[in-house]
């Protein structure tokens, strides 16, 4: 059934801008407010903004006058390709402020889709407005990392694939390969995310009355380059990044056994596709009932939220029953994501499933588009409010009894976290690796930071000491931004390791200055005899403070 021709284009258009800009600059607003926003433990969140100027490094070395040298010799514990792009800035909350240009960049990808598919204009509009109210996509986009970019680049080689496939299918198969690519060396898990989507994308505008074979013959052709220039430039980029590279970490990470990225050669393969099958298989006989109840229940919560996806499972519904158009993009995205998050990766992380969220918004714009004027303004009307005020309580607003935390799967494994919804409003991600709600986001003590790196940097040390997972400025740890802290500027300190598994771990620099919270005294594998503590700095915001410990001659006079 196609969409009815009544739809108000100009409007639609006013919508998808006007909720541009106000979702723009409510993220904006909270980078500016927030900063860097922490989870993990250590700092983690400042693993990719430590990452990000060790690719400065490589550029202030010359290799930018060897882009593809640059580029795999940047590589690290994930792709550089981010890095690269955000080369030119300086401080980690410019850093930050460019996830609303991906954004931007996403549900511009899937108001293509969504016209291409819809063949209207005005549904591309209102599609990239939806996505723009997903509290998943505005929460991400409000953070540097690495999903939100390669979920926008996965998508728009969707949106070359989808549009120019029959029309020009040279130019879309190398363009969506490039962007394939692309969206590879952001993240790896585009890997194995991107073929189904793109396969969907192929199938866009078969079935229809102008379809023959002589558009499919041109559908394969865009599909073979997709995926040779994509194969292509991905083992080239690996083979100038030989030994533990990002792939291959990801690879650990996603397989238990089998990892293509711990094959020495082709003879390695046929018995590691083998071990790789049985893992599966094994792993999905281990399923448990909550292991499948988990990534629905997160979407519910976390991606969208329980009234946002109430909607669009409505609309969807009325998407199946009216003609389904773009099914094989819906279905292949929902289908392959299921069976690889199921069947193949050991972690459970909502993350994962951000990437299928579009895919349901374009179904559910399609069902919306059928209904009758008068209940389609209604429901965009109410979609609009809902969406902004789930945005506004995510990231502005102080718990209350509407966004009351409940907890809704809670099991006794060290291996499955906790999940709890925020009443009308959407929780944050799992551990709030991937977005946070802002009544959720820890302190970060910024008054203290500053003036514990300024004390750092007038004591002239060589060597910083850290204790990984041990409380200083926070209870978890802050030794990744130390690590940020050192390489921002020359004549910083090097950052690494006390008293940890490994001891010492920057053995060529002397160990002369350690810090740790107040009161804890000296880290117990040092010898105290050298050591002396040269100053406490107390906090104004009435919590613990720092001591700084120093060997004769640092710190002092």
């Amino acid at each position: 059934m196609s969409p009815p021709s009544t739809l108000p284009g100009r409007s639609a258009r006013l919508a998808a801008l006007g909720t541009g800009a106000v979702i723009s600059t409510v993220v904006g607003l909270r980078v500016l407010r927030d900063g860097v926003q922490p989870y993990g433990s250590d700092g983690a969140e400042y693993i990719e903004h430590a990452a990000r100027l060790a690719v400065r490094e490589h550029v202030l070395r010359g290799e930018v006058l060897n882009p593809w040298r640059l580029l795999t010799t940047s590589d690290g514990s994930f792709p550089p390709l981010l890095h690269l792009v955000t080369l030119p800035l300086e401080s980690a909350t410019a850093a930050a402020m460019t996830g609303i240009g991906w954004m931007l960049l996403l549900a511009a990808a899937v108001g293509v889709v969504a016209a291409r598919i819809g063949g209207r204009v005005e549904l591309g509009a209102v599609a990239a407005a939806a996505t723009l109210l997903v509290p998943a996509v505005h929460g991400m986009a409000a953070r540097y990392y690495y999903d939100l970019p390669m979920i926008a680049l996965l998508w728009c080689a969707v949106a070359v694939l989808a549009v120019g496939a029959e029309s020009r299918p040279v130019r879309a198969g190398v363009g969506a390969g490039l962007l394939f690519w692309a969206a590879a060396i952001t993240k790896w898990a585009a890997l194995p995310f991107g073929p189904p989507m793109l396969l969907g994308a192929l199938a866009v505008g078969m079935g229809a009355g102008h379809s023959g074979s002589e558009d499919h013959k041109k559908r394969i052709l865009a599909g073979l380059l997709c995926a040779s220039v994509a194969a292509l430039l991905c083992l080239g980029f690996l083979a100038g990044r030989s030994g533990d590279n990002s792939f291959a970490k990801m690879g650990r990470v996603a397989f238990a056994e089998g990892s293509p990225s711990d094959w020495e050669g082709a003879g390695d393969a046929p018995g590691a596709v083998e071990s790789m099958i049985g893992g599966v298989l094994s792993r999905v006989r281990e399923l448990q009932v909550e292991d499948w109840a988990f990534y629905p229940i997160r979407l519910a919560t976390s991606v969208f939220s329980p009234g946002g996806v109430l909607l669009v499972l409505v609309l969807v519904v009325i998407w199946l029953r009216t003609g389904a158009r773009g099914a094989p993009l819906v279905g292949l995205t929902l289908a392959g994501h299921a069976a690889f998050l199921l069947g193949v990766m050991p972690v459970l992380d909502d993350r994962f499933v951000v990437v299928v969220a579009p895919a349901l918004v374009i179904a559910a714009v399609l069902g919306w588009a059928t209904l009758a004027p008068g209940p389609r303004r209604a429901v965009a009307a109410g979609a609009m409010v809902l969406g902004l005020t789930v945005a506004l309580d995510f990231h502005f607003g102080p718990p209350a009894p509407w966004n009351t935390e409940v907890e809704v799967l809670v099991v006794d494994r060290d291996d499955f976290p906790p999940t709890h919804a925020r009443g009308l409003g959407a929780a944050s991600s799992t551990e709030q690796r991937g977005w946070a709600r802002a009544d959720r986001q820890a302190d970060r003590r910024e008054a203290l930071r500053a003036d514990l790196w300024a004390a750092v940097s007038a004591c002239g040390a060589s060597g910083l000491g850290l204790q990984a997972e041990r409380a200083l400025l926070r209870e978890q740890g802050d030794l990744e931004w130390a690590r940020y802290e050192s390489l921002r500027s020359d004549n910083q300190p090097r950052v690494g390791v006390v008293c940890g598994p490994d001891g010492w771990w920057e053995h060529e620099v002397t160990l002369d200055l350690v810090a740790v919270q107040a009161g804890a005294g000296l880290p117990s594998c040092l010898d105290p005899r050298p050591w002396q503590r040269v100053q406490r700095l107390e906090a104004a915001d009435g919590g613990p403070g720092v001591d700084l410990w120093a060997t004769a001659g640092v710190c002092g006079p």
